[in-house]
Order: structure tokens, then C-alpha cells, then sequence
């Protein structure tokens, strides 16, 4: 079983092998859903892949967001350069970027993103029957949804085991994109499901934010059943996340490697892993099938590790007694009484009584600069970062060879790809549909269109759909699967490029929905002679039990009506 970490730089990438990880994902500065984080160089990646074949590791590269007609090109010239360095796979979501590299003959190995949802068999016998390499299994899934995907194929199949949570289905969310216009799809969330909303009673609560997982007690039973790689979630964390979360799962490996483990260790590595935390509560996910929002969801979330309350506040200083070491670089987060006010102040001085310190240990009495907003005594303190407490010496940077063939042979595939896809001068046809989150039947035309909705769990249940001659499918598998009816793609069905589009014609789709994660350029529609645009797009597809009704953000005049499995944004 591969132990699979993440590393946002060279020093985590290094941190992670050192912790005993087999391989890393990482992404560089375009085409990662994690923008965020701070990605690598192309030079950055040559060190690190060096230095990874060195150590007998691997690297896979996330290229795991839709991709824009505009920037074809550049992909091009990426997945060109990552087959000459010869990187152990990509990650990806788009299917037009596996068109691209099929079509074009790039010896790269394909990994499904968790964003491609594969909830169910159907999907993963398509993702393999289509040549990857590799599935990253939706997170939303039980130990029995995993068990009956892994029995039905033979590729290899990778299963996240700590870490954040979203609230929705992987790929399937619009919250960000439709609030803020940066979509989670393009790597730019803004995580408004961390925000603290109302209810009927009108007091802010954060219906919606996740705990992180640990799943550590679990890797016995994914072992046993085959499960080929395990993931850690955190290319945003710093090394010291990143080397103590691999070293706690590793003893694990080791232990089930060795028949050694016994319940001792077990809880002893558990309680390490709760220390490290400084973010949200742990919790075991979805793995057994229990989704009420008491088990997931964090009523404080991102609060961190509660070190204690101020005591005072005296000239641009606040003092408290803390409950755990702190140092000059740490991190801190003030609540206020309300809980609604938060803020974050990092630790630039540190005073005790004795004077100016670098350090605290637990139990000490300790003041901190602060000039920003009013804080009050009683007001509540979390540790929410330290600085980097592992030492890990740098990675001497490799400089890449002066010949590289990749441009030459990028330029050629940029002009294979112009003269394989020519713009339809036509304009489509245009339908507006509205949805409606209890409605699988809309009308098109005169005619019944079923819509299968894209959490399907249990593959027993596209027999409902078997003899239906008019279908809206929300995933590419299901155009295998109904072959012979008349299909139209959802807007779970992402188009933002020629690739995609020309992908999904071959699968026999007649009609695509308009995405709301289109790009600039939208020429490619035309290669479908209707587009279906649609009203009252779900914020998200869940399996989290917060229960039904109206929730709102007044700071951004937002309502969501909440119905189960979607949230449905309402002014």
C-alpha cells in the first residue's frame, strides 16, 4: 500500500520522503486545484523529481482543473514537458486533457482526479476501460462503497485518508464559483462553506463546515481489501503538517506490513495525530455510512488548538496564560465572546515576566503586541500555526539540461491540435431549463427528458433510467451505459474546451449544457447543434444530514434553500 503525501514546495516534498512518504502530488503554477498553494517552477519540479528517483519515490503531477480553450496551448507545451521529464502520472479532472493526450500519442500515465466523481462501479469500469492508470475515489464514500468499486476493476485505486473535508461531492460544486465568481473547479476556492451562516433562530453557526478526517483506525480494513494508495490532504500546510502526519501513518504501514500492530500503538499514534491539529476536530469521515452534521460538521471550524483567554489587554498588548509552548512565528487566533469576530495576530514578540522571550512553555503568563481591532478580557485564544519546527536541509536546485526536445515537439502537437478542431461557424440552438432539486423529468422539445442526478451511489440504480429513450446524464459513463437512448449532457457534464466537446460527441451526446465554469472563448459549443442553459444551478451535491430549509449570509444577501442532497441559491 502506497503512503501518498503532499508537498506545495521543495521543502515539503523532502520533508515527506524523509517521513517515509512513497510518493507526492504536487502541482505547478497553472492547472492545480490548488492555486493557492505555492506550486512549482518547472525547474522546482526537476529538482524534485531528481531527487525523487534518487530515493525510489514518485511524483504525480495534479493537472486536476477544467481547462479553458485559451490556454490549450500552454497545456500542450506542459504535458510535452512532463512526459520528457518522465513524471509517474498526471492528475486530472478535464476530459479534454485525456483527449489531448490520447489523441496526440504523450506517453503519460493518467490518474482520475477525485474531482471526476467516481461514486460508483459504472464510473470506475469506464475510467479503466478508457485507459487510466489510476481512480482517486470520491471522498463521500462509505468502506462499503469503496469495497464494491474495488471489486469491480483491476486498476489501481487510491482512497484519501486525512485531512480536509468538503461539504460537497468532489467536482460538483458551484458555492464559490456562483458567490464569488472563483470557481473550485479552476483551483480558486474561497471556501464559503467555512463561513458561519443563520438559521430561523438567527444566531451565526457554520452549518456547512467539515471536520477534518483522520482514518487512521481504517488502513487495515483498505489493505486487506486491495486498496492501492492512501492519500493525506494538506498541499497548503506547512512541513511541519506535513512530516509528523507522514510519520504517524508510516508506523502504521509498517506495523500491518510486519503483522506488529496492536491497539497500543494504534492509540498512541491517534493521540499524536490530534496534537498536531491546530485547525478543525478529527473525525473518521464517511467511511461508516453515518452522515448526520453531529459527526461532520465543526460548529468552530478553522478555530485551532484552544490555548486560553485573555486575562488583559493593556497598551497594544494582549495577556494570557497559555496552555501549550508558544514561539516568536506562531500563529494565533482571537474569537471574540460572540463567537462572531475573529482574528488572526502572529506572534512577532513575546513578553514574561522576567522580559522579552523567543519562547513559553505551557503554563506561562505571557503578553503579545496587537494594534489592530479592540480585544476584551475573556475573549477566547487558538494556536492555529507554528512556524516550521522541522529542519529540513534544501534541496540543492538541479538545473534543467540546455537541449530539451519539448518545445519543438509541443509546437508540432499545437498545430496537430488546430488542425484537428475547426470552429463551426453555426450557431446552436438555445434551451432554458430551470432546475428544480425534486424534479427528474423536464420537458424538451415535447419530449421527457429523465435527468440522472450525479450521486449515485449503488449502480443498481441506473436501472430506473435503463428504458428511458430521453436522458440527461451527468457523467461520461452513463453514455456507455445508455447507448442507445437520446442524451443530453448536464451541467455536471463540464465543456470548457474543444478537447472536452469533441470528447463527449464521440460518445454519441447530442446536446451540452452550458457550464458555469466556461472559459472566455466559447466557440466550441458550436459543435453541438443545442445548448441547454439552465436557471437556479445547485450551490453543491452533499451526503451530509444538516437538515432541511433556508439558511442564510445577510453580509452578501444570500439565502440558500437547502433540500437534500443540494443547496440552491436563492436572492
Amino acid at each position: 500500500m502506497e503512503l501518498l503525501a503532499p508537498a506545495r514546495d521543495l521543502n515539503n516534498l523532502k520533508a515527506a520522503f524523509d517521513a517515509g512518504a512513497d510518493a507526492v502530488y504536487l502541482g505547478l503554477k497553472n492547472f492545480s486545484a490548488r492555486k493557492r498553494a505555492k506550486n512549482f517552477s518547472r525547474e522546482e519540479l526537476y529538482t524534485g523529481l531528481n531527487y525523487a528517483k534518487s530515493c525510489g519515490k514518485k511524483i504525480f503531477v495534479a493537472l486536476n482543473t477544467l481547462i479553458y480553450e485559451e490556454e490549450i496551448k500552454e497545456l500542450i507545451e506542459t504535458l510535452y514537458f512532463l512526459e520528457e521529464i518522465a513524471v509517474d502520472g498526471i492528475i486530472i479532472q478535464d476530459y479534454g486533457i485525456y483527449k489531448i493526450v490520447k489523441d496526440f500519442g504523450i506517453n503519460l500515465a493518467l490518474i482520475a482526479s477525485t474531482q471526476m466523481a467516481t461514486t460508483n462501479s459504472v464510473k470506475a469500469k469506464f475510467l479503466q476501460d478508457l485507459g487510466f492508470k489510476r481512480i482517486i475515489l470520491e471522498r463521500q464514500l462509505t468502506i462499503k462503497d469503496i469495497e464494491k468499486i474495488r471489486n469491480s476493476v483491476s486498476i489501481e485505486i487510491e482512497v484519501f485518508i486525512h485531512g480536509a473535508m468538503c461539504f460537497s461531492l468532489s467536482g460538483l460544486c458551484h458555492f464559490s464559483s456562483q458567490i464569488t465568481g472563483k470557481s473550485g473547479n479552476r483551483g480558486e476556492c474561497v471556501q464559503p462553506c467555512r463561513w458561519a451562516f443563520e438559521r430561523e433562530s438567527k444566531e451565526n453557526k457554520f452549518f456547512f463546515s467539515m471536520k477534518d478526517l483522520n482514518g487512521l483506525e481504517y488502513l487495515k480494513t483498505l489493505k486487506k481489501m486491495g486498496i492501492n494508495s492512501i492519500k493525506i490532504e494538506g498541499r497548503l500546510k506547512g512541513i511541519d503538517y506535513t512530516y509528523s502526519v507522514v510519520s504517524a501513518y508510516r508506523s502504521i504501514i509498517d506495523g500491518l506490513n510486519k503483522k506488529q500492530l496492536n491497539d497500543l500503538q494504534l492509540k498512541e499514534v491517534m493521540d499524536k495525530l490530534k496534537n498536531i491539529e491546530q485547525s478543525r476536530e478529527l473525525s473518521d469521515g464517511f467511511f461508516e455510512g453515518q452522515f448526520s452534521s453531529n459527526r461532520l460538521i465543526d460548529q468552530s471550524p478553522s478555530a485551532g488548538l484552544y490555548i486560553g483567554k485573555i486575562s488583559g489587554v493593556f497598551e497594544r498588548s494582549v495577556f494570557f496564560k497559555t496552555r501549550a509552548p508558544l514561539s516568536v512565528g506562531d500563529m494565533i487566533r482571537v474569537v471574540d465572546n460572540s463567537g462572531k469576530e475573529r482574528y488572526k495576530i502572529p506572534i512577532k514578540a513575546l513578553y514574561k515576566k522576567e522580559g522579552r522571550a523567543k519562547n513559553a512553555v505551557t503554563g506561562d503568563y505571557i503578553g503579545i503586541p496587537y494594534s489592530g481591532k479592540k480585544l476584551s478580557a475573556g475573549d477566547r485564544i487558538y494556536l492555529i500555526n507554528r512556524r516550521d519546527g522541522v529542519k529540513i536541509k534544501s534541496l540543492k536546485p538541479i538545473p534543467m539540461p540546455p537541449v530539451m526536445s519539448y518545445l519543438e515537439r509541443a509546437e508540432k502537437g499545437w498545430n496537430s491540435y488546430l488542425a484537428l478542431y475547426k470552429s463551426n461557424d453555426g450557431k446552436p440552438e438555445e434551451k432554458v431549463l430551470r432546475f428544480q432539486p425534486r424534479n427528474i423529468t423536464y420537458q424538451i422539445d415535447g419530449k421527457s427528458f429523465y435527468f440522472i442526478p450525479p450521486h449515485i451511489f449503488d449502480s443498481k440504480d441506473y436501472e430506473y433510467f435503463s428504458n428511458k429513450k430521453n436522458l440527461i446524464i451527468s457523467h461520461p459513463a452513463e453514455a456507455r451505459l445508455f447507448k442507445d437512448a437520446n442524451l443530453y449532457g448536464s451541467f455536471y457534464l463540464y465543456c470548457t474546451n474543444s478537447m472536452s466537446a469533441l470528447f463527449y460527441k464521440s460518445l454519441g451526446i447530442k446536446a451540452i449544457s452550458f457550464s458555469p465554469d466556461v472559459g472566455i472563448a466559447k466557440s466550441f459549443l458550436n459543435l453541438f447543434p443545442l445548448i441547454l442553459k439552465w436557471q437556479n444551478i445547485p450551490l453543491f451535491v452533499t451526503r451530509v444530514k444538516i437538515g432541511e430549509g433556508q439558511y442564510f449570509l445577510r453580509q452578501r444577501d444570500l439565502k440558500i434553500d437547502f433540500s437534500i442532497p443540494y443547496g440552491i441559491r436563492k436572492l
